[in-house]
């Protein structure tokens, strides 16, 4: 296992076809946690929300598959993390707006994308705290996205659910480098941001395209970069 946590992401676009769409939920075992998310897809009325669901279990399965790890380990914790029962092996998964993302590895891992939506400051006036919230008010829409996919990220890594209180630890957003300015992302950015609580501080991994946020909290530093899987690789029969 690589000591690192590494990042993938993919879109749900083509899933839109039907026929690929039952091709990848046949796909998905008919056992334990993975049977419970089938039931799940068929009851979500938002296609997209189906289509997450859908994908996110693909990107799981190819994941476990490729590192040769058994589809039977999936379970869910009492607060609703998925994990691999008796296996050093941790993920994460996230989705908004049309893409999923996984964050793997070793040791524990919490990933979240956003996307920028309308002014959100009633809400950071709520969850964040005072210097988050200043944040928003200074920079707007996209400083929101930043910290609250922060916060999740960082809920996510605990597994504490809800449990854990939003203003019960503060993140400070780094600064954006270019990675790079390729067509298939638009403009590539990222950066390492810190998240303090009373019990640890860590370190986060931001990345930043056209209009989405990612961050991706663990106990070690990502990858430098988030590699895309393809549609043939959630569907291929390993």
């Amino acid at each position: 296992m690589n000591h690192k946590i590494q990042c993938l992401i993919t879109s749900v676009d083509e899933f839109k076809d039907p026929k690929l769409f039952q091709k990848g939920l046949a796909l998905l075992p008919d056992f334990g946690s993975w049977k419970e998310r089938k039931e799940s897809i068929s009851r979500l009325r938002r296609q997209e929300s189906r289509l997450e669901s859908l994908v996110a279990g693909l990107m799981l399965r190819t994941l476990l598959l490729e590192n040769s790890l058994p589809l039977e380990a999936l379970s869910v914790s009492e607060k609703g993390k998925p994990f691999l029962k008796n296996h050093d092996f941790h993920f994460n998964l996230s989705h908004s707006n049309g893409y999923v993302v996984c964050a793997f590895g070793s040791v524990p891992c919490g990933i979240d994308i956003q996307k920028e939506k309308e002014d959100r400051s009633n809400i950071a006036r709520i969850f964040f705290t005072e210097s988050e919230y200043a944040l928003v008010q200074k920079y707007g829409v996209s400083m929101f996205t930043r910290i609250w996919a922060l916060k999740e990220s960082y809920v996510k890594y605990k597994g504490e659910g809800l449990s854990l209180p939003l203003k019960s630890f503060q993140v400070y957003p780094g600064s954006y480098d270019i990675l790079s300015d390729g067509s298939e992302w638009g403009r590539l950015s990222t950066c390492i941001s810190t998240i303090y609580s009373t019990d640890r501080t860590c370190q986060a991994r931001e990345f930043a395209f056209n209009d989405y946020r990612i961050a991706v909290c663990s106990a070690l530093a990502t990858k430098p970069n988030i590699c895309r899987l393809s549609t043939e690789s959630l569907l291929r029969i390993i």
